[in-house]
């Protein structure tokens, strides 16, 4: 770590510190353990006027309200939700203030095909042999995605359920080769029908967070444009048959990408992928959660810039969405969270006074977001209004910053797996405790007692059933306090 960006980091201090707003449940450490948020120190921001919330080498293998408001919303994600999932969150709906956002009734989800059809569920995925087919960098004819996608692109799964399923694209396409491809079947299409033969697929490697996954984790889907529909739709595996198009409630289901404003040239992949790590090794449960759904249908997720025009509201939103971080995710929560964390990494590596104004600053202009409460849907709208995301337009060609960004063999070198540099050894966090790294040389702590004693979920829910945790900071695993979590959220290497 360089000295600057180290001394950055140490000065996030005290008053620099954003803390979780008092009322805000630490959901991500405790589940649904009541005692957590109350002793963990959490301190009142301030009021926000003017404040609307109305308003691995190959392709490895992968991780894995009014009373009548929450019971409409319940109703709603109820067909998606397991028995399990349903009894974590039963006593924490959120309240919902300013009445029920306009959202039709015809959003509910309905029955479709491939798993998808289920509220919040990830599409199947891809295992590939290390062996058997080859990547194919040569041209394509036709439309190529990796012309268009890059790392951090939004990849949206349609027609699957009305919510939509959002994933986070990591590196750049990879081209293989489907020696058979058959289309997807249903009621009137019950036997599958071969569509073609040595078809280019697109093998993408992603992140996610899904009602049947246990964790955010990282996954491989394929995506093919379809020979006879034109439009591009994800694969599944179907033993003693091969890959064949997912089905959805009507027809193939369809990808909508969302490309950011960034390319090969100027994202940071590094700090990029240390983002992604990050995230995927936070030492706490990161399950999908019902309650973020649920208040994701109650409540708009909008962040409007004109609500923050003082460095003082700033600087108080800085401790909102750190707050915001510590809640379970579902799936549109993904693509914000890491993108919100590289703006914050970013601002941190740079001198500036005031990085926490920066930050925020690049996030109301980027990602504008508060993901604990956003839904597909709501996501893209978010983002196409910055003016800075951009549907892709498969028709007209790549947009003008990804031409000529970049060739495949380089790049796939830029994406592979980040490790944590070693830490200073004067480094400190903002209680002024001297930090180390934890069992797996990644997640930060200092050992320190922050909260009781109490029964929590593990990491990836291991074991199934809650365990005791002695309210300490590591030291070696388990959960971080949030003067570590800060510090590690603001390291840039």
């Amino acid at each position: 770590m360089g000295a600057s960006a180290a001394s950055s980091a140490r000065s996030a201090g005290g008053k620099g510190l954003p803390s979780p707003r008092r009322g805000v449940s630490a959901e991500n450490h405790v589940g649904s353990s009541p005692s957590y948020a109350s002793c963990c120190g959490s301190q009142t921001a301030p009021s926000l006027a003017g404040r609307d919330d109305d308003s691995e080498d190959d392709f490895i293998e992968t991780d894995g309200v009014r009373e009548e408001e929450e019971l409409e919303g319940r109703q709603l994600f109820e067909h998606g939700a397991s028995p399990e999932e349903q009894q974590d969150e039963e006593d924490d709906v959120p309240t919902h203030e300013d009445g029920l956002p306009s959202r039709p009734h015809a959003a509910r989800p309905s029955a479709g095909r491939d798993g998808l059809e289920r509220a919040g569920a990830a599409a199947p995925e891809v295992r590939l042999p290390r062996s058997g087919i080859q990547e194919d960098l040569g041209p394509v004819e036709g439309v190529d995605l990796r012309k268009f996608l890059r790392a951090g692109d939004l990849l949206n799964y349609i027609g699957g359920n009305s919510w939509g399923h959002v994933v986070l694209l990591l590196d750049l396409p990879r081209l293989l080769r489907l020696p058979k491809l058959f289309d997807f079947t249903d009621k009137d299409h019950p036997n599958p029908r071969l569509i073609g033969q040595n078809v280019p697929a697109y093998i993408c490697r992603t992140f996610q967070s899904a009602s049947n996954m246990k964790d955010m984790g990282l996954a491989l889907c394929a995506l093919v444009l379809h020979p006879l529909c034109g439009g591009v739709s994800p694969v599944k595996q179907v033993p003693g048959l091969g890959f064949q198009i997912c089905a959805g409630r009507e027809g193939p289901v369809t990808m909508e990408f969302l490309l950011s404003p960034l390319s090969n040239e100027t994202l940071d992949f590094r700090l990029f992928r240390l983002c992604v790590e990050e995230l995927r090794q936070t030492p706490v449960d990161t399950k999908w959660s019902f309650r973020t759904a649920v208040r994701g249908y109650l409540r708009h997720a909008e962040l409007k810039p004109g609500n923050y025009a003082t460095e003082k509201l700033k600087r108080s939103l800085a401790r909102d969405i750190f707050a915001k971080w510590q809640k379970r995710p579902i799936c549109s929560t993904v693509p914000p969270r890491i993108w919100q964390k590289y703006l914050l990494k970013q601002a941190y590596a740079q001198e500036t006074s005031d990085p926490d104004v920066r930050w925020v600053t690049d996030v109301l202009r980027m990602m504008p977001v508060k993901d604990d409460r956003v839904l597909p849907a709501e996501l893209v709208k978010i983002l196409l209004g910055t003016g800075r995301w951009h549907r892709a337009d498969l028709t007209n060609g790549p947009p003008m910053h990804r031409l000529d960004d970049g060739s495949p063999e380089a790049l796939q070198q830029a994406c592979e797996p980040v490790a944590r540099e070693a830490l200073a050894e004067d480094l400190k966090n903002s209680e002024g405790v001297p930090v180390f790294l934890g069992d797996n040389g990644f997640d930060i702590y200092c050992g320190r007692q922050f909260a009781k004693p109490q029964k929590i979920w593990a990491a990836k829910r291991s074991g199934g059933t809650q365990v005791d945790w002695d309210g300490r900071c590591g030291p070696r695993k388990g959960p971080q306090c949030p003067q570590c979590r800060w510090l590690e959220d603001t390291l840039p290497e």
